[in-house]
């Protein structure tokens, strides 16, 4: 007995009953994850939805970088759009490009960049029975269609 706890070793040769503490902290823990990667599942049987991890698959990287480019994108024919004569419809956007331009790109990018982090970290979740991971894929042809279509008005300015 150590410590008023008892002790069996096991087959290892470690002692099943004292609580050791294996993970150690490191500086560099951050870049060593990034590298090699985290959990990309859950620990138990149960864990298929409903949980978060610390890695995700890269089509969900890759979806999540297309959007934002796409909304840079968007942002950018907005802009072009405005300066032929066209008119900004939503309401919030309009308050933003009148204070100042950059200050409508970056809440922009802001926002969407916030909305996809928040979207990836439940990606393993449901919403209206459909994963948050499969919304997210939907997005991207979502905004590739509007940026097609920003270009179809371009044409005709």
């Amino acid at each position: 007995m150590s410590n008023g706890v008892p002790v069996t070793p096991s087959i290892d040769g470690t002692c099943a009953g004292v609580l050791v503490e294996r993970r150690q902290a490191h500086p560099f823990r951050i870049f060593y994850g990034g590298v090699r990667g985290g959990r990309p599942f859950g620990r138990r049987a149960n864990d298929a939805e409903g949980h978060y991890l610390s890695w995700y698959e890269s089509p969900l990287l890759f979806a999540t970088l297309a959007t934002l480019l796409l909304c840079g994108a968007d942002a950018i024919l907005t802009l072009e759009i405005l300066s032929r004569g066209g008119t900004e419809l939503n309401w919030f956007m309009d308050i933003l490009l009148q204070r100042n331009v950059e200050l409508f790109a970056g809440v922009k990018m802001a926002l969407s960049s916030i909305s996809l982090v928040i979207l990836v970290a439940h990606a393993n979740f449901r919403v209206f029975r459909v994963r948050v991971e499969y919304l997210i894929y939907l997005i991207v042809p979502i905004y590739g269609l509007l940026v097609v279509y920003e270009l179809f008005l371009l044409s005709f300015f």
